[in-house]
């Protein structure tokens, strides 16, 4: 406020901003100059009140973090910070959301920022701190995308609507590691009843040491006891050729304890959308060096480019699958040994 000159008892003040006076029976009043704001209602969080002009104004408008949606696979908590505690999406190919302006493939979070009431876009209206973002003239909203490329970092977000500004900050949960808090509420399912090997009669001449083979009896293959360099009769003996994981449900944590010495293929289910993600963590046992493979059982879905190609040879893998869908884009991606946003 910059006040006004005001006379008292003949003397002049200059530049009075408030003036504090006795009251009847005790007390202070203050008088506040308050000419020179520019509040509207909808400036201000609603049931709020505030003194524009010299008169009571009573807010309408919403929080700043009321006014910040997700657009998918993210939860926005109110409050200064708006906490994405769901899974960010992966941008595999960026032509895909050519509409944000954005060219780099990475972890997102897509958010639309609702403008205050009676504020619309305009031609003048711009943002910063954003990898890109859609503003169509006369629309109430703009829509974001927030770029994450370290766990647990923070995004600033300045809206210039061309007559004001919005500060928003935006922090991604690390997808990985995520909440250990959230996480600790599912189960570890034995991975037993996911999985199915798959056989083939030996090429080996000779029993190889370490290696396992099997005989069949109808459809039941059995472990056999055999002797490391001895001869392998013909139509005899059975090796596996691949274990195949399906029919895992979304957010829980799978463990398969057998050691596996062939390539995996993990079958990647359809996921009912609810606007939040999903993923699921498979621990596995592996022996030597094994492919892994991921098949899709919706058709209209992919699998991330840069997903993990290769299992960790003689070690137990932990992967996390990981699945996104922003704009009808579905992707599924593949994250060993539980690395960081990068």
């Amino acid at each position: 406020m910059a006040g006004k000159n005001i006379t008292i008892a003949g003397t002049t003040f200059n530049a009075v901003p408030s003036i504090v006076v006795p009251t009847v029976g005790g007390g202070e009043a203050t008088y506040v100059d308050t000419s020179d704001a520019d509040a509207e209602a909808g400036d201000i969080t609603t049931g709020k009140r505030a003194y524009v002009r010299g008169a009571l104004v009573t807010g309408t408008g919403s929080p700043a973090a009321e006014r910040v949606t997700a657009l998918m696979n993210t939860s926005l908590a109110s409050g200064n910070i708006l906490e994405c505690v769901g899974i960010p999406a992966y941008v595999d190919d960026a032509t895909d959301y050519a509409a944000y302006g954005i060219t780099d493939t990475g972890w997102y979070v897509f958010a639309r920022i609702a403008a205050k009431e009676g504020t619309t876009v305009t031609a003048q209206t711009s943002v910063t701190g954003a990898a890109g973002y859609i503003a169509t003239a006369g629309e109430d909203h703009v829509d974001v995308a927030v770029k994450f490329g370290v766990a647990a970092a923070s995004q600033t977000v300045t809206v210039n609507w061309g007559s004001e500004t919005d500060t928003f900050v935006f922090k991604a949960t690390d997808l990985a590691v995520r909440n250990l808090d959230y996480r600790s509420t599912f189960y570890i399912y034995e991975a037993d009843d996911f999985a199915t090997w798959t056989y083939a009669l030996t090429s080996d001449a000779t029993f190889v040491s370490g290696k396992k083979y099997y005989t069949k009896a109808g459809n039941v293959y059995t472990l056999a006891t055999v002797t490391a360099g001895a001869s392998v009769p013909a139509s005899t003996y059975y090796n596996h050729t691949k274990i195949t994981f399906s029919g895992m449900t979304r957010n829980v944590t799978y463990r398969f304890n057998e050691v596996i010495d062939c390539p995996v293929e993990i079958a990647l289910p359809t996921i009912q959308d609810d606007g939040y993600g999903a993923w699921f963590e498979l621990q596995l046992n592996i022996s030597g060096s094994r492919s892994l493979t991921l098949t899709l059982q919706d058709a209209n879905a992919h699998v991330a480019s840069n997903s993990a190609a290769n299992l960790s040879a003689n070690a137990v893998n932990v992967l996390d699958l990981q699945y996104s869908n922003v704009a009808g884009t579905k992707i599924w991606r593949a994250i060993n040994t539980r690395s960081s946003l990068s």
